[in-house]
């Protein structure tokens, strides 16, 4: 038995239609052309918003607060709570959950006055789009 090519990245000339398949994948009535991934790169690199939207499946509401956090920095739920104009019960479980996917770390820090407070922090862009090292982390 004769092994089958395997599947290939094809692009149809006439509509620019991306297809994983072989060369008899047809689209607009004609053949579909093999693209070289290295050269052609059809594909761009997703977002960091869509990235956390769709493979980690987070609401609206949580990309705003990740993004506050990575464009601010450490912050507390209630500087948090805040800024996005949301209860700071609702804002505390959305966190747990970016925390929980390991996109947004969390730090006790003790206060001055007495007491503690959770801080949170931006886990780096390369380790939320690199799924081998978040595992080892």
């Amino acid at each position: 038995m004769a092994r089958a090519d395997p599947p290939a990245l094809v692009r149809c000339p006439a509509c620019d239609a991306l297809a994983v398949g072989s060369a008899d994948v047809a689209c607009c009535d004609g053949a579909m052309e093999p693209l070289d991934a290295d050269v052609d790169a059809p594909v761009a690199e997703p977002t960091l918003d869509a990235l956390l939207e769709t493979v980690f499946g987070i609401s609206g509401t949580e990309l705003e607060l990740c993004l506050c956090v990575v464009e601010d920095g450490d912050a507390t739920v209630a500087e948090l709570a805040e800024r996005v104009g949301v209860d700071r019960s609702v804002v505390a479980r959305h966190l747990a959950d970016l925390v929980e996917i390991g996109v947004v770390e969390r730090e006790r820090r003790l206060l001055r006055q007495g007491g503690h407070v959770y801080v949170y922090a931006p886990v780096p862009e390369a380790t939320v789009r690199d799924p081998e090292v978040r595992i080892e982390s």
